[in-house]
């Protein structure tokens, strides 16, 4: 797992933090929609969809993505 803070996850730019922001929308998004997972976080709806629409486009590139996200469903 990651040992990025909350803080830095919602709003640093660092490759590893945007990779962490994407898992948890991705994970969020398996029982919320765009507009909630917007609410709760404080994201926007349009940083939820782009992050939610890419997500598997941006696992074929990073493996350690695709690696955190499954750890995290199973």
């Amino acid at each position: 797992m990651t040992k990025l803070s909350v803080e830095k996850v919602c709003k640093s730019n660092l490759e590893e933090c945007v990779d962490a922001r994407y898992v948890v929308i991705a994970v969020l998004s398996e029982k919320l929609s765009d507009k909630q997972i917007a609410e709760v976080s404080g994201w926007s709806v349009q940083l939820v969809n782009k992050a939610r629409n890419s997500f598997h486009n941006r696992c074929k590139c990073r493996w350690g993505l695709k690696e955190l996200y499954k750890e995290l469903i199973c």
